[in-house]
């Protein structure tokens, strides 16, 4: 019989007068795998804010509830109340230091140290670093998981996936863990990378780590977890034991609408025809286009985007990704080549990202772009306002924003794009990560660019709304006139969405 780690008793959690947690009751068992489903706004990043200790303890302010670890009650009311209770979370992004190296990441705020002769007068404030022996023990450690990299490397010049295993490694190399939160960390990696991170995930649970492991994933689930509970409505509704774990009656679960979903082919998304006439004019065409960044990657890509057209590009190197978006919207300066827009001739060399914004050009990015102490509201229509000057009005030769007209539009993308929320006055930091991605994609639409670029349109959002989300881009392609170049490691997704597929491998 395995050992209580956490004890979760009649956990109840409201943002003003709607209740996000209702009475969740969960224990939790060391080397268990622990799976949570639901669906985006279902109360699971509400829940794992308040086992990362986000939350005070207090009715008005923050949440209700016991928690107990090994049968002591606890409070977790800080961060470092749950890090001194062993609880440690690993979210979708990455939280490693960019400018730090590798090794110095790992053994942050757990420094190798010796003694001087200044110990004695200023305790440990003047050790030496210990700086070999940890580029030593890093290398060992990071060997044991395969990983082979330059552990004297800054943070920066890897992507996301290594970054990913790099942030798991440093984690698990804490002696003082007791559960680990996984909340949609295998999102940023592609089929083959999840494969290995869920090797990484069950050598966790042989160390008699507890793991709550959420994600949209269901085949990953299934595939790890030793009992999965379903979350809707703030609510524990259903637990599915090892032997019993069945993605359809899970989908059943979440939500009855996925079952008239996965009754269609993955193709029947009724795409509306390009005209084989009017319609085949090329809006974008990229030629030479060559980029140098810290993955060396510098072939010239020539590209002919057609208006109303969606392109994909399968990227197999996901260390790679979003090269192109990257050169085009001036993220990288090391950029050379060739945009033709529209039949004329943009200089990208000498324009800036607002520039680009003007011209009619967009990213969705793999992270969310938002300020999440602002409202819904303010995220999704300011970039608008500083690109087009919409939502502004003139009153006596000054401009001033047009509040009425900012929270109109904001209630008609919560609508379209089914974003879970109290108003458009609630603060964006107070939304579960899938709909903060909806309130990203809508801050984009409401730009109303000619061209997006997108990089994993769908990273956080679960199934039902992934089915609504690319019904919402296909229609903007069509019926707008505009055209998408959409990335990703995830085929069903681009031949959900897209006219060419294009391959991109080894440059």
């Amino acid at each position: 019989m395995k050992n209580n780690v956490i004890k979760l008793t009649k956990i109840c959690k409201s943002f003003e007068n709607n209740l996000v947690l209702k009475n969740i009751n969960l224990e939790l068992k060391s080397g268990r795998i622990t799976g949570i489903v639901g669906k985006n706004g279902a109360g699971k990043s509400t829940l794992v804010n308040i086992l990362a200790g986000n939350y005070i303890l207090d009715k008005i302010l923050g949440y209700t509830g016991e928690v107990f670890f090994n049968d002591k009650k606890i409070k977790l009311e800080s961060i470092n109340d749950s890090v001194r209770n062993g609880i440690i979370v690993l979210r979708q992004n990455s939280f490693l230091i960019n400018d730090f190296r590798i090794y110095e990441n790992i053994f942050l705020n757990r420094e190798k140290t010796k003694k001087n002769i200044f110990s004695f007068l200023f305790r440990n404030k003047l050790d030496i670093l210990e700086t070999e022996k940890m580029i030593l023990d890093c290398k060992t450690k990071l060997k044991k998981f395969n990983i082979n990299i330059n552990s004297e490397n800054k943070a920066k010049i890897f992507s996301e996936s290594i970054i990913k295993f790099v942030e798991f490694v440093r984690e698990l190399d804490r002696e003082d863990i007791s559960l680990l939160i996984l909340d949609e960390s295998t999102n940023v990696l592609s089929d083959r990378e999840s494969n290995i991170f869920t090797e990484f995930i069950k050598y966790a649970a042989n160390k008699n780590i507890s793991i709550i492991f959420i994600s949209h994933k269901l085949n990953e689930i299934k595939k790890i977890c030793d009992e999965v509970f379903v979350l809707k409505n703030g609510e524990i509704t259903k637990k599915f034991d090892k032997k019993n774990i069945n993605i359809n009656k899970i989908l059943e679960c979440i939500d009855n609408d996925y079952k008239n979903i996965f009754k269609k082919n993955i193709n029947n998304n009724k795409k509306l025809k390009i005209n084989k006439t009017e319609d085949k004019k090329i809006v974008l065409k990229i030629k030479n286009l060559e980029i140098n960044n810290k993955n060396n990657f510098n072939n010239k890509i020539n590209l002919d985007i057609l208006k109303n057209e969606i392109v994909g590009i399968l990227n197999l190197e996901k260390d790679k990704k979003f090269l192109i978006a990257n050169g085009i919207m001036r993220f990288n300066e090391n950029v050379s080549g060739e945009i033709i827009y529209d039949d004329k001739k943009i200089d990208i060399k000498n324009k800036n990202i607002k520039e680009m914004l003007e011209i009619g050009f967009d990213v969705i990015e793999e992270s969310n772009n938002l300020i999440i102490d602002k409202s819904i509201e303010i995220n999704i229509c300011f970039k608008a306002m500083q690109v087009s000057n919409r939502f502004l009005k003139k009153r006596f030769g000054i401009l001033f924003i047009d509040n009425k007209k900012i929270s109109e539009e904001a209630r008609k993308y919560i609508e379209l794009l089914k974003i879970n929320c109290i108003s458009e006055k609630q603060k964006v930091k107070e939304l579960s990560n899938g709909n903060q991605r909806k309130v990203y994609i809508a801050q984009v639409l409401c730009n109303n660019p000619k061209v997006i670029f997108m990089c994993d349109l769908n990273v956080g959002i679960d199934r039902l709304s992934r089915e609504n989300i690319n019904k919402i881009m296909i229609n903007y392609a069509r019926k707008n006139n505009n055209s998408i170049l959409i990335e990703s490691s995830n085929i069903q997704e681009l031949n959900n969405l897209c006219d060419r597929i294009i391959v991109l491998n080894k440059n």
